[in-house]
């Protein structure tokens, strides 16, 4: 195998990784939503204090799973920019370290618009319901 197609190879494998990073937050924001809304229209007429801080609590885990999910993917993406122009191509996929410039720390990946795009709302919505039921 000549040196191009390794480096198409190690190429496919870190965008293998990122894809399934990447799905496994689109299902994490499956999960919260259906979580979030099960236990509302479950519990709607008898809510107590500890179903509501099950809920915010649920949408904290899942919003700090989905971080770190996102948090990897762009590592990974780092690690595919370096990779394009490696002198000798190795299959080592050791992540490059967390740098705050490069938007890859978990406080970065948390406040992302991503993540607060989609988990403020749900958290917002959840407390509009909370408050006029």
């Amino acid at each position: 195998m000549d040196m191009e197609e390794r480096r198409i190879r190690k190429l496919e494998m870190i965008q293998g990784i990122i894809n399934r990073m990447a799905s496994n937050s689109f299902l994490l924001k499956g999960w919260a939503v259906t979580m979030a809304a099960g236990i509302l229209a479950i519990n709607i007429n008898a809510m107590t204090v500890g179903l509501y801080l099950l809920i915010y609590l649920s949408i904290l885990l899942f919003w700090s799973l989905d971080t770190y999910y996102l948090k990897l993917e762009r590592l990974y993406r780092k690690l595919y920019e370096n990779s394009l122009t490696e002198e000798a191509v190795t299959f080592d996929l050791q992540l490059p370290a967390a740098v705050a410039c490069d938007r890859t720390t978990f406080v970065q990946s948390f406040v992302s618009k991503t993540e607060m795009g989609f988990y403020i709302p749900i958290t917002a919505l959840v407390t509009l319901v909370v408050l006029f039921i």
